[in-house]
Order: C-alpha cells, then sequence, then structure tokens
C-alpha cells in the first residue's frame, strides 16, 4: 500500500474527468466521494478516534448518496465542501475547530507537493522517477526559459520577431495540436485531481503554523493580576455593563412587544410586495441579533465571568438572550407571513436555515454565560452545528418540494411563473400536473396582486415547461450512465408515458 499510495493522486487526475468532464450530478460523485473515503482509510489517513473525521466522512458519503437520489446543484456544493474540510482533517487528525480544517487545507497545497517528491525519492519507485525528472531538468525546463525570452525579444523588436516567427509558429501549432488531442477541460479535470490527491494523501501540517484554539480549554481561565487597580477597573466595566445591558433591554422589549402584537398576532397584509418588512427587515433583525451576541462576548471575555458582584449583569445578560431569542422568533413568523402570501423559494429556506444556526448560537453563548465557557467552546459547537444544517439542506430536493408547495397553495399566494419555470427537471411532473389548476387561477392571481409580478403569462409559463418537458424526454436516453440520479429517472418514467 505504501508505494501504490504515491500513485493515487495520478489515479485521482484520471478519475476527475472520467467521473466528472461533461457529466450532471448522479452516480458519478457518489463513486467519487466513495473512492476518496475508501482509499483515505486504506492509507491510514482517517483518524476515526476523532469524532469530526467520522462526522465529516459520513458526510462526504451521503452528499454522494443525495446526489444520487436527487443530484441538486446545492448538494454537489455542500459535497464539494464536504471534501475540503475532511482533507484539512486528514492533514491534521487533531483538529477540533471545524473552521481550521480549511487553514489545514489550505496549507496542504503548499506541503503535499514537497513531501511527495520527498517520499517519491526514498521509495524504490523514486529511481524511475528521478531519471523522468532528470531529462525534464535538462531537456525541459531550458526550453522553457528559452520560449519565455525569445518571445520577450519577439515583442521587442520587428526583427527578432521575423527572425524567429517559425519557431513561435511552430510552438503554437503544437500547442493547437495538444488541446486537439486532450481537451482544455479534461487536461483542467487532471490537474485538479492530482493537486487534491496531492492534498488528500500527502498534505502535512508545519511546524511554524499552529491552528488557533485547538490548543485550548472549553472553559474559561482566571487570569491573575497582580496591582490593585485591576479590581477597580472591573467594577467600571460592570458598572457600565450593567448600565448598557439596562438600556438594552428596554429597546429591545419595546421591539418585541410591537412584533408581537403586530406580527404575532395582529398581522395585516396591505396587498404589498412585503420587501421591507421581510428582505430588509429580516436581515436588519438577523444583523442586530449578532451585534447582541459580539457585545455579550465582550462583556463576558475575561474576569468579569469571575467577578464576585456579577450577578445583576448575568441576570441582565440572560434576560438580553432570552429576548434575542424571541426577536429571531419574529424574524420566522415574518419568513411565515412572506411564505404564506409569496410562496416558497430558495431565499425564504435559507432564512430559515439561518435561523436554527441564530438559536444554536444564542443558546450556547447563554451556556457560556452561565458555566463559564471559552470562545473556543463557542466555535466548536456552532460550526459544527453550521457544517450540519449544510448537510440536512444537502438532502433534500429543494426543488421538488417549491413547486409542491406552491403548486397547493396557488389559490392563496402568489404563482410566480418567472421563477417556477426555472426550477429543476425534477419538478416538470409537478409544474405539468398543475397547469389546469394553475390556469383556472390565473385570473384570480390578477386580482389579488394587483400590480406587475411576473415577466411571463401564464401561455408563455405553459409553452416553456411544455418545451422544457420535450427536451428533456428527447435528451434523457443519451445520457452517460454516470449522470443517473433517481430523480432525473423517476421524472423521465412520468414525461414519457
Amino acid at each position: 500500500m505504501n508505494k501504490i499510495k504515491y500513485l493515487l493522486p495520478i489515479v485521482l487526475g484520471a478519475i476527475f474527468p472520467m467521473l466528472l468532464h461533461r457529466q450532471q450530478a448522479g452516480l458519478n460523485i457518489l463513486i467519487l466521494n466513495f473512492l476518496i473515503v475508501l482509499s483515505l482509510y486504506y492509507t491510514g489517513r482517517l483518524n476515526f478516534r476523532n469524532r469530526n473525521v467520522i462526522i465529516v466522512s459520513i458526510g462526504v458519503l451521503l452528499t454522494g448518496l443525495a446526489c444520487l437520489i436527487h443530484g441538486s446543484g446545492h448538494t454537489v456544493v455542500i459535497s464539494s465542501l464536504s471534501i475540503v474540510i475532511l482533507s484539512g482533517l486528514t492533514i491534521s487528525p487533531e483538529i477540533n475547530i471545524l473552521p481550521n480544517s480549511f487553514f489545514a487545507s489550505f496549507m496542504g497545497l503548499f506541503t503535499a507537493p514537497y513531501h511527495y517528491l520527498k517520499g517519491v525519492f526514498n521509495n524504490d519507485l523514486g529511481i524511475a522517477f528521478r531519471r523522468v525528472l532528470y531529462y525534464l531538468a535538462i531537456v525541459v525546463f531550458p526550453l522553457v526559459i528559452v520560449v519565455i525570452f525569445i518571445s520577450i525579444y519577439s515583442a521587442a523588436s520587428s526583427y527578432y520577431n521575423d527572425l524567429t516567427a517559425g519557431f513561435i509558429s511552430f510552438l503554437n501549432d503544437l500547442a493547437t495540436w495538444f488541446f486537439q488531442v486532450i481537451s482544455p477541460p479534461v487536461f483542467g479535470l487532471g490537474i485538479v485531481g492530482i493537486i487534491v490527491g496531492l492534498i488528500l494523501y500527502f498534505g502535512k501540517m508545519t511546524s511554524f503554523f499552529t491552528l488557533p484554539f485547538e490548543n485550548g480549554s472549553n472553559m474559561m481561565q482566571r487570569r491573575r493580576k497582580r496591582f490593585f487597580g485591576s479590581n477597580i477597573a472591573l467594577r467600571n466595566e460592570l458598572k457600565m455593563a450593567v448600565v448598557i445591558m439596562v438600556m438594552l433591554n428596554l429597546v429591545i422589549g419595546l421591539m418585541n412587544a410591537l412584533d408581537i402584537f403586530y406580527i404575532w398576532f395582529n398581522f395585516k397584509w396591505d396587498g404589498g410586495l412585503l420587501k421591507q418588512f421581510v428582505h430588509e427587515g429580516t436581515w436588519l433583525l438577523i444583523f442586530s441579533i449578532f451585534i447582541s451576541i459580539i457585545i455579550v462576548l465582550w462583556f463576558f471575555r475575561g474576569n468579569l465571568n469571575f467577578f464576585s458582584q456579577n450577578r445583576l449583569l448575568l441576570i441582565l445578560t440572560k434576560i438580553w438572550l432570552i429576548q434575542n431569542f424571541i426577536l429571531a422568533i419574529s424574524v420566522g413568523i415574518r419568513n411565515f407571513w412572506y411564505l404564506y402570501y409569496f410562496n416558497l423559494a430558495y431565499k425564504r429556506i435559507g432564512v430559515y436555515a439561518f435561523l436554527v444556526l441564530v438559536f444554536v448560537g444564542l443558546i450556547t453563548v447563554l451556556i457560556k454565560v452561565s458555566r463559564k465557557k471559552s470562545l473556543r467552546y463557542l466555535i466548536q459547537i456552532n460550526s459544527m452545528a453550521a457544517y450540519l444544517v449544510l448537510l440536512s439542506i444537502s438532502l433534500i430536493n429543494w426543488d421538488r418540494v417549491i413547486a409542491k408547495f406552491n403548486t397547493d397553495r396557488a389559490d392563496k399566494a402568489l404563482f410566480h411563473y418567472d421563477f417556477m419555470v426555472d426550477l429543476d427537471s425534477s419538478a416538470l411532473p409537478i409544474l405539468l400536473d398543475a397547469k389546469p389548476q394553475i390556469a383556472s387561477l390565473d385570473g384570480n392571481q390578477a386580482q389579488m396582486f394587483q400590480y406587475k409580478t411576473s415577466d411571463l403569462t401564464f401561455e408563455d409559463y405553459s409553452n416553456r415547461i411544455e418545451y422544457r418537458k420535450t427536451l428533456f424526454v428527447a435528451g434523457y436516453p443519451s445520457m452517460h450512465w454516470l449522470c443517473w440520479n433517481y430523480a432525473d429517472w423517476i421524472t423521465y418514467k412520468s414525461l414519457s408515458f
């Protein structure tokens, strides 16, 4: 296995174009992810004593399986993200803070080639590699240097250009021939595969770079200060913190009271677009919650956690965090009303996913304040929560969910033709089945929304999805077996009979 390991980057460089060139997501992603996890296991690069390695390895396999089921674009992105995280965990197996895996992966980009070549030269395979590199060094490298200078001199002098035009033309013809035999996308994917393979199997951390928060504790440590003035400064900071928390609790209390009355129980839609109500309002409120978390972390960054007179501040802070929790619920209710009148869309799903992380963040800050946890604890828990939320999102075919939800509620909410017509092909059966229902409600939509909501008419929308159906049914039989996914197969069976 030790000798075979040195061939794995080259193998991955060959597999990448085979599985990914001109292919959509499906079985190919599952095969690639499975091979990566399997090869990392057999080369001993996976440290299963680290819980993060187990979770992310499962995540890589699950996203591959999700691609086999529905092949959505967001799943491919999250699958790629999982592989990057896993590569960082192979480079530094003891990583506990998930974001550090990105730093480790980046470091592996530079250390992997060195360790690969070092291992090759210390291996029996090194003799053959040394010969190849020797000839490359005495032939190719000097040739590259000469070509660079010829190009510079040709650009600087027309006489020199006339004299060397034949040589430059020959090089251009050679490059054209090479990229005719091996297309640039195939060549590029091969290079990417080799780089990924080098990082996965040979990336290592360097001794001069230390990953942040890895060696710390999840509990706050009291810092002893030897001069008397530190207690006075701490009391002054405590007084300032109490005053700020009292005022902030009053301000957010008024905001929550207004939201509970007007948004939770007495919301009335005036027929408008709800843009300020949701788009600007939602993100501003989420931004305010993050500022609130930063304020709490600042006050409880040090010895104020251990100060014997901090009881009032602790109570005010907990009330403040609970009020932010109520504010986050208000954001969710705002988004609910938006869904109720304007149906489901990607960003509205994203708001709820983001709110899950906000709730986790607020709960962990509350635990941090109550139990004197460190910043390391917050980063560790919340980064893992973020990954698990992304992983959960990747398992669902949201286009079908949106199509089903919006067609079922077309009599109650906006059916946005421009948006719906561009949903994934897997949503086509739902859209086609709902056409009679949507046609009958077209007039009702115009009455509910007395302003322009779409550039397409119902006729345009109907023609577009029929055209997409024709293209899909005609094109599906010619798709490569590597592209196979369950959602497209079911769609084809539904549309072709």
